[in-house]
């Protein structure tokens, strides 16, 4: 077979053989994914810690590089409210909103701390959510009442 088959023979293979070139063509592109995303994901482990401590938990099949952006990556919460809890935690953990998107629907929210740039897409009402959640976390809890003498 040949190494980079055209469409037309890649048709012509039997479905499993078809299966099976494609699944390699797709582990290969991820990899070199990962690759390109090398600094990005030393920098998004070293806040793993500050994210986890606010109980989400980040897994790297939702993370995607930001092309043609260094140090950027696209992440993508995880169904029931994870956009949601994502942006929490992202603020919770110390990011900022640099950029809020253009679209009225599902814009491209960009968080940053450092020199690490998160993208997310998310409802803006979520993200309001999120932003009123974040302070409440970072509120001071209230001092305790003191004993009458």
């Amino acid at each position: 077979m040949a190494k980079n088959p055209t469409y037309e023979q890649i048709l012509a293979m039997p479905l499993t053989q078809q299966a099976a070139f494609l699944e390699e063509r797709r582990h290969s592109a991820r990899l070199r994914e990962l690759k390109d995303m090398t600094s990005a994901l030393a920098l998004l482990e070293a806040e793993r810690p500050a994210i986890q401590a606010t109980g989400y938990n980040l897994t790297g099949d939702w993370i995607s590089p930001s092309f043609g952006e260094k140090l950027t990556l696209s992440v993508c919460g995880t169904i029931f409210d994870g956009d949601f809890r994502l942006a929490r935690a992202l603020l919770v953990a110390g990011f900022t909103i640099v950029d809020r998107g253009t679209s009225d629907t599902y814009p491209s929210i960009r968080f940053k701390k450092g020199r690490l740039t998160i993208r997310s897409t998310l409802r803006l009402t979520d993200l309001e959510r999120a932003e009123l959640a974040a302070a409440e976390a970072l509120a001071p809890a209230p001092k305790a009442a003191e004993g009458k003498q």
